[in-house]
């Protein structure tokens, strides 16, 4: 194969496929559609694990808080009002990553990246599978 491929075709033939390499072949997206679709995407997630991580830690907190034997109300009040904020800014920050997206894609392109892929077959963990043989 060497021999009839470039170097660039070789090598693009056995570069393995990311998430978003696929999402953008399915969506149909250009290459410089492509390189920003993947930017907003990324920038999504650094910013959604950093907020998934403090939702965490604040639920953490909270569960620690009721297993006390002495029940600090303020305390709980204020924990839950930060697990609400945080929520919060988890919903805004995937309404502000569709509004770009859309910003960038056409609509039969948005359409096809909001639409679940049809003929998808729920296949079992490993664990799942196991499951009867506990």
């Amino acid at each position: 194969m060497r021999k009839i491929l470039t170097a660039e075709q070789y090598n693009k033939l056995f570069k393995p496929k990311t998430h978003y390499d696929r999402l953008a072949e399915r969506i149909g997206l250009s290459e410089e559609q492509k390189e920003k679709f993947t930017k907003i995407l990324e920038s999504k997630r650094g910013k959604e694990q950093n907020l998934r991580k403090q939702l965490n830690e604040k639920e953490f907190s909270l569960r620690q808080e009721f297993d006390k034997e002495n029940i600090d109300k303020k305390n709980i009040t204020k924990l839950s009002d930060e697990i609400s904020k945080i929520s919060k800014d988890l919903y805004k920050l995937d309404v502000d990553t569709k509004i770009e997206l859309k910003s960038i894609l056409s609509p039969e392109q948005y359409k096809r990246y909001i639409q679940p892929r049809s003929g998808i077959i729920y296949e079992p963990t490993r664990i799942e599978k196991n499951i009867d043989k506990r």
